[in-house]
């Protein structure tokens, strides 16, 4: 097979946890407090536990959040552009250990608090989104969030179920693996949102030709199902047949979109190389 260009910061940091030490969790489990997440935090906690986001190793503590909120750098010194933070309406103690839960009850990974805080959300919408201005849709997203943050690292029990599309909703790993036995080495990423048009099939399939790539469309699943959300993935896969033959693959990205400007799209970028992409095509404005 093929070489793929390497996951960021050299290699996938997969979440979930091996079979034998799976069911000794999930016994664990029963007896945690639980937290149910809301759709934009399966988003998130679903690229952690398989690997989109390394090289995470689970939601951040205060140091990497503050130093990535200053200047787009983790505590390490690696670049890093977007916080990833679990936040909640009431503090967690440092220390307890809390299974995370889907809305359907089921377990999907225990989190170990390394710490929690309350968050400037104001400094943080200056500094990540531009301004602290009310109804910008930055902080509108922040807004929405509640006001303490939770790091900590996580042990995955099972990725947030989906009923549609399951053959599409690949992990970085399977991508990466499917695309090497494609015959590629370099890969052109594209994350649409909406029905691509005639002027997006002609640049990415020439983009993907010019670079000799092969082209991973990764449809953005979004917080939720939009009503259009079932034409768009069918518009999507009535589009491949007609790139040349081998090129193009189609996946679904469970990705809560940040309205970031610069931010996201690095941001997507590094996501878009866990999966094994080695150039980005970015869209909109």
């Amino acid at each position: 097979m093929n070489e793929l260009i390497f996951p960021y910061g050299g290699q996938l940091v997969e979440l979930m946890a091996g079979d034998a030490h799976r069911e000794a969790l999930l016994h664990e489990a029963a007896s945690l407090p639980a937290l149910t997440l809301n759709p934009r935090q399966l988003c998130d906690l679903e690229l952690l536990l398989n690997g989109a986001l390394s090289p995470l190793q689970g939601f951040m503590g205060r140091a990497d959040y503050e130093g990535v909120v200053a200047d787009m750098h983790l505590a390490d010194g690696r670049f890093w552009p977007i916080p990833i933070v679990l936040d909640v309406t009431e503090g967690l103690a440092a220390g307890s250990r809390v299974v995370l839960k889907e809305p359907g009850g089921a377990f999907l990974a225990i989190l170990s608090v390394s710490e929690c805080w309350q968050a400037d959300q104001m400094q943080e919408a200056r500094q990540v989104y531009g301004t602290d201005q009310a109804g910008h849709p930055g902080v509108v997203f922040l807004d929405s969030l509640g006001k303490y943050y939770v790091g900590g690292t996580l042990q995955g029990l099972n990725l947030p179920s989906h009923g549609d599309f399951t053959a599409l909703r690949l992990t970085p790993a399977a991508t990466r693996e499917q695309l090497a036995q494609a015959g590629h080495s370099r890969v052109a990423a594209f994350q649409p949102h909406h029905v691509m048009h005639r002027a997006q099939f002609d640049f990415t399939r020439h983009v993907a030709q010019e670079n000799d790539a092969g082209l991973l469309i990764q449809a953005i699943a979004g917080v939720a199902a939009s009503p259009d959300h079932f034409t768009r993935m069918r518009c999507y896969q009535a589009l491949l047949p007609h790139y040349p033959h081998g090129i193009a693959k189609l996946s679904l990205l469970p990705l809560c979109p940040r309205p970031a400007e610069v931010r996201e799209v690095l941001w997507r970028a590094i996501v878009a190389r866990n999966y094994g992409c080695s150039h980005f095509i970015v869209g909109g404005d």
